[in-house]
């Protein structure tokens, strides 16, 4: 019966699920397209856009999440916060050592947060990012030509991208990539 059910799985036309998710994120929108404060709040839409990506992550096409990173700017991190589990930060920016809400200082780098998530074994992490930050990710995981595939040019992603999914699968040295477009964007008023 076992050999049965997994000659019927190897036969299935379903894709097998991936290794590791890390699934990134540029932040959800903020109160003024002008406010690039550390503590620059996320606007309504942005709120609705952090529970439309809380219902994403839980859906088919992920399926939960284990593991939560954001730069430690407080749009990226209540963005962060969709996967339902506790928000490890690293530095905005190179030497901006400051925590969304203040405390102590994050003194893990992006660099340090990219080799951590490539070692963890979390089949499923989030990472919450900005538009000239989210193309690193890829490029690290996926490669350049995947980074142009996603729409990252000269590194970044275009002003107006929001919403979309960047799922980078895999495990090792062997990764790819999947866009979710517009998976957790909501319509503007």
């Amino acid at each position: 019966m076992l050999t049965l059910a997994i000659a019927a799985a190897l036969m299935s036309n379903e894709p097998a699920a991936p290794e590791r998710q890390v699934l990134v994120v540029r932040h959800a929108r903020k109160i003024s397209e002008d406010c690039n404060a550390l503590d620059c709040p996320l606007s309504e839409r942005g709120e609705a856009m952090v529970a439309r990506l809380g219902t994403f992550l839980a859906g088919p096409d992920v399926g939960g999440v284990d593991a939560a990173r954001a730069s430690s700017a407080c749009r990226t991190v209540r963005t962060a916060e969709a996967a339902g589990v506790p928000v490890i930060p690293h530095q905005a920016g190179p030497d901006h050592v400051a925590r969304c809400g203040g405390g102590v200082d994050v003194a893990l780098t992006r660099e340090d947060a990219i080799d951590a998530v490539r070692a963890d074994d979390a089949p499923a992490t989030l990472v919450a990012e900005h538009s000239n930050t989210v193309c690193l990710w890829i490029v690290e995981y996926a490669g350049e030509a995947a980074a142009g595939e996603a729409g990252c040019v000269d590194g970044r992603l275009p002003s107006e991208a929001y919403g979309d999914v960047f799922r980078l699968s895999g495990a090792g040295e062997v990764w790819t990539l999947t866009v979710f477009e517009d998976a957790f964007d909501v319509a503007g008023e």
